[in-house]
């Protein structure tokens, strides 16, 4: 399902959908519909204000095999950028054992953390 509407339009789908309180959920949500996306990109969409833990999810994320991360030019303050490499389902993902792996609902796997 591809969106071609304004940030502000997809972020109420995504409250309405997956629950405003469910941070992670909507960043889930969020990638699946976006595929490519930086930390800002995922705030703005989901409607977030928590840098830090969207920052840590998307980390954790990556490091389990989930996203492929880019860097940025630090020279010229770009972001890190950020693909779907697993899109598995619409159950987002849970983070087990204080970040030492990631469990997957759709699948019913666990993924270690590298």
């Amino acid at each position: 399902m591809a969106f071609k509407r304004h940030p502000s339009e997809l972020a109420k789908f995504i409250q309405n959908a997956k629950g405003e309180n469910c941070v992670r959920a909507r960043l889930w949500y969020a990638m699946r519909v976006l595929r490519s996306f930086t930390v800002s990109d995922l705030l703005a969409v989901a409607e977030i204000e928590n840098r830090r833990t969207t920052s840590s999810f998307l980390n954790t994320l990556a490091r389990a095999g989930f996203l492929v991360a880019r860097r940025g030019n630090r020279g010229r303050r770009e972001e890190t950028s950020f693909r779907l490499a697993r899109n598995s389902g619409p159950q987002c993902p849970a983070v087990l054992r204080n970040g030492a792996a990631v469990w997957d609902f759709n699948t019913n796997t666990e993924h270690p953390v590298k």
